[in-house]
């Protein structure tokens, strides 16, 4: 699970059903007066991303009650923290999008591609909060620090964490000495250095004989990544041509539950180091949490028979036998391992490449194309 609150694993994994995620997410999250909403607000407009601030479904249930904000957050009953948490999830999820929320970090975890946090002196947040609200400094100073005694008691208690934990945060922002609008180009310009330097992962899967592996190899050699491919592990156990050598791993130690999920470990290890490219039949299952793009490869039967036959130097009629019998015992196998048909991979991907007509340098420029499409 991605979140960071274990209330949510179980609405994160039926969300992760039916949703996949287009674009950035990125997190704003601070107490009030900090600085956030200006902040976040800029970060959607440079970054052309949607703005979301949570905080607002408290002020239309305050408008509805006609109580004062402060009474609307004081006295809510935690079903409204539920809620707005699993909206908060929910947008993080689908992406394209900056949310504001104070748990917004916690909420979104490795969903948000950064979490970015407001601080500032007690002071401070009072005099803007005083001006914003057209109340007496004393009076706003007395408001914020209520709710900030009110909120970290609250979230410790129901979710078990410290609001004061900045340990998950990617940025933080002390704006306290700086006007709002000198934040706005500071939050904007730490966000894209951010961004740019965040270490990537990039999960490719598909049908063997699609090319999947000398696609993989190539993308990682132009972006300079390390690559992985847990299939080599999983072959080099014996020594025939490569679609023969699947198939009789299949046959031995293939049926073992143990060795696959060493070779998931092995993936999954090399992954949380970031910027890799591995190519696995199950990467984007076993990756899924972890990757930051996963692309499937598919081609034709007979295409694949061809581009088998002539790497392994069979006939047409042997190599097409051995995909469909590979094929076949994959599904079967990984089904009973797993419970998961690994075709359906596709229905999970960011990104599904036909290579029918394409050539491995045509695949990797369109994959390198869809990234940078994602990226600033």
């Amino acid at each position: 699970m991605k979140t960071y609150l274990k209330f949510l694993y179980s609405h994160e994994k039926k969300l992760g059903k039916k949703l996949r995620k287009r674009g950035l997410t990125i997190t704003v999250s601070g107490l009030a007066g900090s600085g956030k909403t200006t902040g976040a607000k800029a970060i959607a407009k440079a970054l052309k991303l949607k703005y979301y601030e949570i905080g607002a479904i408290q002020k239309s249930l305050a408008r509805k009650r006609k109580i004062s904000l402060e009474q609307q957050v004081k006295t809510r009953a935690n079903k409204i923290d539920y809620m707005m948490d699993r909206k908060s999830l929910e947008l993080a999820m689908r992406g394209g999008c900056v949310i504001v929320a104070r748990l917004a970090g916690w909420v979104a975890g490795r969903w948000a591609d950064a979490k970015i946090l407001y601080v500032a002196p007690i002071n401070v947040r009072a005099k803007r909060v005083a001006r914003k609200e057209g109340i007496s400094i004393n009076e706003a100073k007395k408001r914020i620090r209520s709710r900030d005694i009110d909120d970290r008691k609250k979230y410790k208690k129901i979710y078990g964490i410290d609001l004061q934990d900045k340990s998950i945060y990617d940025i933080i922002i002390d704006n306290s000495k700086i006007s709002l609008e000198e934040g706005k180009k500071i939050v904007v310009r730490s966000t894209k250095d951010f961004l740019k330097k965040k270490k990537i992962v990039i999960a490719i899967s598909g049908s063997p004989g699609t090319g999947s592996t000398t696609i993989a190899k190539e993308l990682a050699k132009k972006l300079r990544l390390k690559y992985f491919s847990p299939g080599k592990i999983f072959k080099s156990y014996v020594r025939e041509k490569e679609a023969e050598a699947a198939l009789k791993v299949w046959k031995t130690r293939g049926k073992s539950k143990r060795f696959h999920l060493g070779l998931d470990d092995q993936q999954r290890k090399i992954a949380e180091k970031g910027n890799c490219v591995i190519c696995g039949k199950l990467s984007i299952f076993v990756l899924r949490d972890l990757a930051d793009y996963k692309i499937w490869i598919n081609a034709p039967l007979p295409i694949r028979a061809r581009r088998v036959m002539k790497r392994d130097k069979l006939s047409f009629k042997n190599a097409k036998k051995l995909l469909m019998e590979r094929e076949l015992i994959e599904r079967k196998e990984w089904k009973r391992i797993y419970g998961i048909d690994y075709t359906k991979q596709k229905n999970s991907a960011d990104l599904s490449i036909n290579t029918f007509n394409l050539n491995p340098k045509q695949v990797v420029e369109k994959i390198l194309k869809f990234i940078n499409s994602k990226k600033l």
